[in-house]
This record gives C-alpha cells, structure tokens and sequence, in this order.
C-alpha cells in the first residue's frame, strides 16, 4: 500500500470515529442521557476499533502481511532473477530440443534485427 493510499484510509477512518463520536454526544444529551456506561462504553468500543484499523494499514499494509501479497512476490522475483533455474532447464534438454530452441531465437532475432 502507498503512502498516499495509507494516508487517506487513515483521513476516512478518524473522520468517521468523529463523526460517530459526535453523534453519540448529541443523541446522548436528549432522553438517553441517563445511560452514562453505555455512552462510555460507546467511546471505549469505537476508539479501540479506530486504533485497530489505524494500525492495521500502517503495520500490516506496508510490509504485506494484510494481503500475503509482499511475500508473494518476493518468491516469483526470486524465482525469475534465479539464473541457475535456467541452467538447469537447458542442461536438461536433449540435442534436438536444443537444435529447435537455437532455431526459434535466431527466429526471433530476425524478426527484431532485420
């Protein structure tokens, strides 16, 4: 995730917590004002989850974890960079698969390099 993106889910995230918080006092003056623990248990429950979010897209989002995407592709860059994977490949042609490999890149080389 980009830091950009993080910082706009965060700006949703405590806009939403104040809003929400706004609306708990502003209903909470008018006849439910009587209910102190359940307005302060409100407060607790939808700040705790604002912190929760929060952390999750600065910890989480930006080492990948969130999605399994870091790692991910970690292992296919590692398995395209890994040059002994196409060591093995070839050693593990016969001569007319090599033959018929030469032919399609020279083939190829052709076509960019006429």
């Amino acid at each position: 995730m980009r830091e950009r993106d993080r910082l706009l889910a965060t700006g949703v995230i405590w806009t939403a917590y104040m809003v929400i918080l706004g609306l708990l006092f502003v209903f909470g003056t008018g006849p439910a004002s009587g209910l102190y623990g359940d307005a302060v248990f409100g407060i607790v429950l939808v700040t705790s989850v604002a912190a929760v979010s929060t952390h999750a897209v600065w910890d989480k989002a930006s080492s990948g974890a969130a999605t399994g995407v870091g790692e991910a592709a970690d292992a296919r860059k590692a398995k395209r960079l890994d040059r002994r994977r196409i060591e093995r490949l070839i050693e593990g042609l016969d001569d007319d698969e090599i033959v018929e490999l030469e032919t399609l890149l020279m083939s190829h080389q052709e076509d960019v390099y006429p």
